[in-house]
């Protein structure tokens, strides 16, 4: 499993409400582990969701808090 650790430094975030639902999303420069591209996170009570708009990969990375960072871990499903 592929661990990203960030501190805010790295990261642009918004905090929504949207009918009722409570979720934030935020940007991490370089944050892709294909292409180095920037992922696009939206953080919701059911889970994370990333996306990068270079490569087009969709994630649903397991999230946590690590002393003053967030920690991204992706897992690898298939690899070639």
């Amino acid at each position: 499993m592929a661990k990203s650790c960030v501190t805010p430094k790295g990261m642009n975030a918004t905090n929504s409400n949207s009918n009722g639902e409570r979720f934030a999303e935020f940007t991490l420069d370089e944050g892709c582990p294909l292409c180095s591209g920037t992922v696009m996170i939206r953080a919701t009570q059911a889970g994370a969701h990333c996306y990068c708009p270079t490569c087009h990969w969709l994630s649903r990375p397991q999230m946590r808090m690590r002393g003053n960072g967030l920690e991204l871990a992706f897992s690898t499903s298939a690899a070639a």
